[in-house]
């Protein structure tokens, strides 16, 4: 059985074509930007098994499917250089190959900018199917009924065996033209211990950008506040589900004075 190419030649022959057909004047892209349907083909410079084009039999069979070995053309320019491998030598595609990695590689120079390591993980998610950008957690049901209000794309998902919890997941549209890909879950019940397992377990299996716990904001104007203001407090309190016994509910009142350095959290 032939050894197939392995995923790291395959993604290093990705980056150093640059998502482009290597054939000299084709701009085709590997990578259909609406569809994402996946339009480049590997094609072999010496063929990787016998009777194949331009097949090398002292080519050790290692070699056959290393990514020197690899060029990445369009169905096209493909079929082309296989049906004449006499103009279409070995020789001539790994000249080929060369020029126009070096190409892609001079214009990524120009234009490189370093990566935070933030960044860099930001990236890599996008990538990943169960990744989002936002992360909501809820308290209460008519806060997860208001979120659902004004955002219809959020629909419920179904729950794994491994997870109790109930998802509700979508891609919230922009006025720019963009979106964000979001998910909420509701509380099994108030406090900070089940907000703080949400919390983790959102983190866990979703590997949100940016986390939102929901609250309740207080002594704020109608008038000059609105939906999607953000409001920041100079005072916290914080209040249990404990405070319905009217027997505790003295002791269950907290009031967290801000300090100015706790701004920076914002």
């Amino acid at each position: 059985m032939r050894r197939q190419p392995s995923d790291r030649s395959i993604k290093i022959l990705f980056a150093s074509s640059g998502g482009l057909c290597a054939f000299p004047g084709c701009t085709t892209q590997l990578v259909q930007p609406q569809s994402r349907a996946l339009l480049g083909e590997l094609c072999h410079i010496r063929a990787a098994s016998p009777g194949g084009p331009r097949f090398d039999p002292a080519q050790s069979e290692e070699s056959r499917n290393d990514a020197d070995n690899l060029i990445i053309l369009c169905p096209t320019h493909h079929r082309l250089v296989d049906q004449d491998p006499t103009t279409y030598t070995a020789d001539s595609l790994l000249l080929m190959k060369r020029r126009h990695e070096s190409r892609v590689a001079a214009f990524l120079s120009s234009v490189a900018v370093e990566l935070t390591d933030k960044q860099a993980t930001d990236l890599s998610r996008q990538v990943e199917d169960e990744s989002v950008d936002f992360a909501v957690v809820v308290a209460l049901r008519k806060e997860l009924a208001a979120l659902k209000h004004y955002f219809p794309e959020l629909v419920p998902i179904s729950s794994t065996s491994d997870s109790t919890r109930t998802y509700l997941r979508g891609t919230i549209p922009t006025r720019r033209g963009g979106s964000y890909r979001v998910v909420a879950t509701l509380l099994h019940s108030m406090g900070n211990l089940d907000a703080a397992h949400a919390t983790s377990d959102l983190i866990h299996k979703w590997k949100p950008r940016f986390v939102l716990v929901n609250g309740i904001a207080g002594g704020i104007s109608r008038k000059d506040q609105g939906f999607g203001d953000i409001v920041a407090s100079n005072s916290i309190f914080y209040l249990s589900s404990r405070r319905f016994d009217p027997i505790i509910r003295s002791i269950e009142l907290g009031n967290f004075r801000r300090t100015p350095s706790s701004w920076m959290e914002y």
